[in-house]
């Protein structure tokens, strides 16, 4: 029987649904869900241009971690975008309202004292909203590391300055028709290696 043990496991990694996956994605620090004002750090990036790099290359990779979160946004507002007529799963506005759920404001920060490092942040009225967009973005890119959602009207890290709001590319409904969720996963190699460093300060 012991011998059998190692391949069940194997079995059971292989046979994972969409919704276990996303269980496994949630082990990271979650506001609680009754909280009014919830602030997820959903990763960082320090980015460096590299010598054979054009300035038009590094800015598109400078901003993918926002088209990631565009797809992810999308994925979410699937009815909404494919029919005018239904809700958003989840209302992107410039400024959240604490205490309402599904709705959500993004920012990008920088990082105090650390050149060319940004922070990707979702804020939420509503703790259960910030835990379950940075779940869904863990789920599918792990490049950003891994997720923080905080509790607390001013309960960021004290090192993020200087938001500004960025541009999330929705996809179409022809593109969200063409692909699946297995489709939508990401590569983790986008970004620099000096973002372990920034890890441990949040």
């Amino acid at each position: 029987m012991k011998r059998l043990w190692p391949l069940l496991l194997c079995i059971a990694a292989l046979t994972l649904t969409p919704e276990a996956r996303l269980v496994e994605a949630e082990e990271f620090k979650k506001a609680p869900d009754g909280c009014s004002n919830a602030h997820a750090v959903l990763g960082w990036s320090q980015f460096k241009q590299g010598k054979e790099e054009s300035d038009d290359a590094f800015a598109r990779r400078k901003k993918r971690p926002w088209y990631k979160m565009g797809l992810v946004v999308g994925r979410l507002n699937w009815a909404s975008i494919c029919d005018k007529d239904q809700a958003p799963q989840l209302d992107v506005v410039s400024s959240y309202e604490p205490g309402k759920i599904q709705q959500a404001s993004f920012k990008q920060y920088s990082v105090k004292g650390q050149d060319g490092a940004y922070a990707y942040v979702a804020h939420c009225g509503h703790g259960g909203t910030c835990n379950m967009i940075a779940a869904r973005l863990h789920s599918l890119y792990k490049g950003i590391g891994k997720p923080r959602v905080y509790c607390g009207e001013n309960a960021l890290p004290n090192m993020l300055e200087s938001p500004t709001a960025p541009t999330l590319e929705l996809p179409t409904c022809e593109d969200l028709s063409e692909n699946d969720d297995d489709d939508l996963e990401f590569g983790d190699d986008d970004d620099d290696d000096d973002d372990d460093k920034l890890e441990d300060q949040f």
